[in-house]
């Protein structure tokens, strides 16, 4: 009886992953099939000023509730999940009125200590996309904690499908960086209604009805190492995967950093197809583990297996004929991107197998030596991109070391995590 209750469970967790990334595969196999004409109607130069504006949606994206959302999965009960989910809500409303001020009062600050490659007007789209993405990873962390795997899935597609035809359809029209920034700015408002919609009908409307103007401190306190120790690592972390777009424009100019934009759109695609599926799925099942007193580290590493198995083959194809696929796929502007690939692969593919690993540490409240360990890696790479820029000078030379020195940072830490879930 009880294996036959241990494969139920099995059998219920890989139907959820199924079902999570049939909806991401599905939304990443419609963006993959826009690009190469979305490619061939854009310059790598727009693409470029379009990954600076981004970067630094990027580096915003952890502060937009303070890595908050996930810990609406965590309590027992859902009286406390939605007193979570309220918190989350007036986190994200306070950041972007926060963000819509220093943008609006810093405007002489900011234009004088950055050069800016896009206009300071598309700046004020940050705040709504601060509050947007709040909302966002709060109605999906909702829909998870209820099992309903479907409903994410579906927008995911829906959204995919709508901006990949704006984003073609103003190309044809008028194909500069102005419009990329707003169709992405789009998709965001257009994936946070959905999905808000679809956790409202899945129970978040007692939440809405019933949450108070009051900030519960007990709730800070009792999850204070989301905004203490996983904000900042997070942010430390996308800091990091923003900061070489930021450095190739302003010493090499927009065009690498649009080479770079699109390498990493296109390698990002089997961890955005598995791993994120993986990892909505693996945080609960790791966190019901834990409550149960299981063994935490044989479920962390068939996780990584898993996705080292299914994610080897592609990343190993970029690295051998990176160049080639990409002048035959989105044209022959875009063959230094390949090169690109070829580099960049090793560590896109680090990070794919880092992502049980990384929802293991919120389970194993191992946040504190996380933020310590993001802090050193930041530090390194930073330098990698140093030494490329001033030492190595050269674009590609920056984008090796970068990737190699992210890469081996990555194996570390999974070793290390892995290590404390056997105690």
């Amino acid at each position: 009886m009880l294996s036959k209750a241990k494969g139920l469970s099995a059998n219920k967790l890989v139907r959820n992953i199924i079902i999570v990334a049939s909806g991401s595969a599905g939304a990443q196999f419609i963006n993959f099939l826009a690009t190469p004409f979305i490619t061939r109607l854009f310059t790598p130069e727009a693409f470029g000023v379009f990954g600076a504006f981004i970067s630094i949606v990027y580096i915003l994206d952890p502060i937009s509730a303070f890595c908050l959302p996930p810990a609406i999965i965590l309590p027992k009960s859902d009286s406390e999940a939605k007193q979570v989910a309220d918190l989350v809500f007036k986190y994200s409303i306070i950041l972007s009125m926060l963000c819509m001020a220093v943008i609006y009062f810093g405007k002489e600050l900011i234009l004088n200590v950055s050069t800016l490659a896009f206009s300071y007007h598309l700046l004020y789209l940050l705040p709504v996309i601060v509050f947007t993405t709040g909302l966002y990873r709060l109605s999906n962390q909702w829909l998870i904690r209820c099992g309903k795997y479907k409903y994410p899935s579906l927008i995911l597609v829906i959204q995919a499908i709508i901006v990949s035809i704006l984003k073609v359809s103003v190309g044809l029209l008028n194909p500069t960086y102005i419009y990329l920034i707003l169709v992405a700015s789009f998709g965001y408002f257009l994936q946070c209604v959905l999905i808000f919609y679809c956790a409202v009908k899945a129970g978040l409307r007692q939440w809405i009805s019933l949450g108070s103007g009051f900030i519960s401190f007990r709730l800070i306190k009792k999850y204070k190492d989301f905004p203490l120790y996983v904000t900042p690592q997070v942010f430390l972390n996308t800091l990091t995967q923003s900061i070489p777009v930021l450095i190739l424009m302003t010493y090499f100019g927009p065009v690498y950093a649009g080479y770079y934009t699109l390498t990493r759109s296109v390698l990002s695609v089997p961890m955005r197809l598995l791993g994120v599926a993986v990892g909505d799925v693996f945080l609960p099942k790791m966190s019901n583990a834990l409550n149960s007193k299981e063994k935490l580290d044989n479920l962390l590493k068939k996780a990584t297996i898993t996705l080292a198995s299914v994610g080897l083959g592609p990343y190993l194809l970029l690295i051998a004929f990176g160049p080639y696929l990409f002048g035959v796929v989105f044209g022959h502007d875009w063959v230094v991107a390949g090169e690109y690939a070829r580099w960049l692969s090793l560590w896109s593919f680090s990070e794919l197998l880092f992502i049980p690993s990384n929802k293991a540490i919120l389970v194993i409240s191992e946040q504190r030596f996380f933020l310590l360990y993001s802090v050193f890696s930041v530090l390194l790479k930073v330098l990698s991109l140093l030494v490329g820029v001033f030492v190595l000078k050269t674009h590609l030379s920056t984008v090796i070391l970068y990737s190699l020195v992210s890469a081996m940072l990555n194996f570390v830490l999974i070793s290390i995590v892995y290590c404390k879930c056997m105690d």
